[in-house]
């Protein structure tokens, strides 16, 4: 009767994938971790070879999280404040974007966007030209905008004629991303239809929102954001076209 040979530890037997092992003149280690199939080597050592796997998967998990605060807990105005530092500096029409979100973050009391042009022609090793065109800070809130001399009738009857879109805009500011559906964002887009502002102007101020959104889901990892609210809603005809 002959009984079958045990396995041993000997370089055809199975290697469990988790290990490192020998391979060539260092160590390698294989593993596959929430759907990806790792393999790192070169490594002197196998606490070496451990080590990187295991730097390697919490990197997939830092990846996974949402950043910051998440949507549940991060308002519309603190959102459009932490896209524009990070993505206004790269944008061409900087100045004006600011100057839309700063009107959110006026109404939630938080500090206000600085943006400032910087040279084509300051070049340096680490920033090649025009790869960045404004430099973005923060400044310190302020309830009312600087109005120039001149021209504070005008503001006036512009504060008036958009006190309903101001209220509307003001409650979406302080309002969670989370709890932000396309029900209020097209009460504020048919308030400032009422209010007289023209098509353009709408669109804008949808296309500001309809980025943050995308923004939060794809870079924040805001998965929760599972939709879009600023799309599919029903906005003025944009008379855009030229005559020739």
């Amino acid at each position: 009767e002959f009984s079958r040979p045990s396995a041993s530890k000997s370089a055809g037997a199975p290697r469990t994938p988790s290990q490192p092992y020998r391979h060539g003149k260092g160590w390698a280690i294989r593993r596959s971790y929430k759907g990806h199939a790792l393999f790192l080597s070169g490594f002197s050592t196998a606490a070496a070879a451990s080590k990187a796997m295991r730097q390697r998967q919490q990197d997939i998990d830092d990846q996974q999280k949402p950043a910051g605060y998440g949507p549940e807990r991060t308002c519309l105005a603190q959102a459009m404040q932490d896209y524009a530092m990070e993505r206004l500096p790269f944008k061409k029409g900087a100045v004006q974007e600011a100057r839309r979100i700063n009107v959110y973050l006026r109404s939630a009391g938080l500090s206000l966007l600085d943006v400032q042009p910087v040279p084509s022609a300051k070049e340096t090793p680490s920033r090649p030209a025009a790869s960045t065109y404004v430099e973005v800070s923060l400044m310190p809130h302020q309830r009312e905008r600087e109005i120039p001399t001149g021209l504070g009738a005008h503001r006036r009857a512009q504060l008036t004629a958009n006190a309903k879109t101001d209220q509307l805009r003001a409650a979406l500011a302080t309002t969670p991303m989370a709890d932000i559906s396309r029900e209020l964002i097209q009460r504020l887009v048919d308030q400032m239809r009422k209010d007289g502002n023209s098509a353009a102007t709408i669109d804008l101020e949808r296309s500001a929102l309809r980025v943050l959104f995308n923004h939060a889901r794809s870079h924040w990892r805001w998965a929760a954001l599972c939709d879009n609210p600023a799309t599919h809603l029903k906005m003025p005809r944009l008379d855009n076209q030229r005559s020739r």
